[in-house]
């Protein structure tokens, strides 16, 4: 990153190739929430020295954060005449397809199925996914710590390259007279470039993933997520037997439901779909002995 740059373009390159998913807060601090917060305005050069760590904290619900270590300092020129430089990154990691006897590659991942545990948990692929039926639609696994979260659906690329600016242009620069004749009421002006890096980096991947058949936040989704409460999980067979009896077993994470079959003894494995059924089949199952035995004693 070249010393003159400002956090600005180092927040925007973390939001692109990263983090960026419904346009949340962000800020730099020390050590995440309640330690020492930095300005977007303040200088690589001013903030960084070789040896410091920082926290970049993304969303401040369900929040993403990444480490920065500053490694070291280089006099001379650059790579690339962009404010940052990527020199390298890692490759995506391959996940499997979590459903029963499948041994495809994943492609997507179901939030509530994954219930915020890492990857592979809640990961499906192609196939499965066309087939899932959990209450809400999956996300695209992409190279990013942020897959599964809050919609997050890449595109896991760095800013600059064919096609794309080759910075976040003037994003904290004054605007000067030949930029804008005008100024509003209080004197304050729209510097053009900033419009132009917000439509950029905002509007238009939206408009190419609406073509595409996905939603504004990118999600492939083919119909309104259904936001559940989440429910008190059941401590005695009579209660789960009532909920199966209900038909509410579905409304259950994996997790819940695991929990049961963990108790009887039952496999896990499998997508959610084999969980509800595997439990249904157990209280069926005791049904049926149960009235084998009213039968006897008769």
């Amino acid at each position: 990153m070249k010393s003159s740059e400002t956090l600005a373009q180092l927040d925007h390159y973390l939001r692109t190739i990263w983090l960026e998913c419904c346009g949340h807060m962000s800020k730099f601090t020390d050590d995440g929430f309640g330690s020492r917060e930095y300005s977007n305005a303040e200088t690589a050069a001013r903030v960084f020295a070789p040896g410091r760590r920082f926290i970049h904290l993304y969303d401040f619900g369900t929040t993403s954060e990444t480490g920065i270590t500053v490694l070291g300092v280089h006099n001379g020129g650059t790579v690339e005449d962009n404010p940052i430089t990527l020199l390298a990154r890692n490759k995506a990691p391959v996940f499997m397809c979590q459903a029963e006897r499948c041994h495809a590659v994943a492609t997507t991942v179901c939030e509530e199925c994954s219930q915020g545990e890492n990857l592979p948990s809640g990961a499906f692929c192609d196939a499965h996914t066309r087939s899932h039926d959990c209450g809400i639609d999956l996300m695209p696994i992409c190279n990013s710590p942020r897959t599964g979260v809050c919609g997050y659906c890449g595109p896991d690329q760095p800013p600059y390259g064919p096609g794309r600016p080759a910075a976040l242009p003037g994003l904290l620069d004054e605007p000067s007279d030949e930029d804008n004749d005008e100024e509003d009421e209080e004197g304050a002006q729209l510097h053009p470039a900033l419009l132009g890096a917000f439509l950029q980096a905002m509007l238009l991947p939206r408009m190419h993933a609406r073509r595409e058949g996905r939603d504004i936040h990118g999600r492939f989704r083919r119909r309104q997520r259904r936001t559940r409460p989440r429910r008190e999980i059941p401590t005695t067979d009579a209660g789960w037997r009532q909920v199966d009896v209900d038909g509410m077993l579905d409304r259950y994470n994996m997790e819940q439901l695991k929990v049961f079959l963990r108790a009887k003894h039952l496999r896990v494995s499998g997508h959610k779909a084999e969980l509800v059924a595997r439990i249904h089949d157990y209280f069926a199952a005791q049904g049926a002995e149960a009235a084998a035995a009213g039968v006897g004693r008769a």
